[in-house]
């Protein structure tokens, strides 16, 4: 009676992973409709004035992504950034008159989500340049330590003009 049981445990947990695996390949088949979509669904959250032009940039570089798990990563960051995309293209519309609100060097806030950026840009490559930095050439690493730098330089630059920058 045992080995009646552990026979049809077998069946049944090859049953499962097949049926696991043909749904990982259709959802996988399917990442790249629906990172449109999630395109899609996110400019329709944008004032009309600029779903258009973000539409456009945003499908642009999902073209640009290799896989379709990057495209769906792609995806997923437009969506959970559209809120603020939104904002920001509202003030800019709301305040056109007024370039110094649109200056990032003379607002700490918009100076504090560049240093931010910077942060992240630098922190997040960090990683994929360790794995590859064994098997490029001694050019191409001058050129990646010369990026970093450039990246160091520009955060603190942007740490200095934010503490220059003195609320009146």
């Amino acid at each position: 009676m045992g080995f009646l049981i552990a026979v049809l445990l077998f069946i049944l947990s090859v049953l499962i992973a097949v049926a696991c695996n043909m749904l990982a390949s259709e959802l996988y088949d399917r990442a790249a409709s629906f990172a449109h979509y999630l395109i899609d669904r996110a400019a329709n959250r944008l004032p009309s004035h600029a779903r258009e032009r973000y539409r456009e940039e945003w499908l642009a570089h999902l073209n640009d992504c290799p896989g379709k798990l990057s495209k769906l990563w792609h995806a997923l960051g437009v969506t959970l950034s559209v809120h603020r995309v939104s904002r920001e293209v509202g003030m800019a519309s709301a305040s056109s008159s007024k370039d110094s609100d649109l200056d990032v060097f003379t607002s700490p806030k918009k100076l504090r989500q560049l240093m931010f950026g910077l942060v992240l840009m630098l922190v997040g490559s960090l990683p994929e340049d360790i794995a590859i930095y064994d098997h490029v050439p001694v050019m191409l690493k001058l050129l990646l330590i010369g990026t970093y730098a450039a990246g160091f330089w520009a955060l603190y630059s942007c740490f200095k003009a934010l503490r220059n920058c003195r609320p009146n």
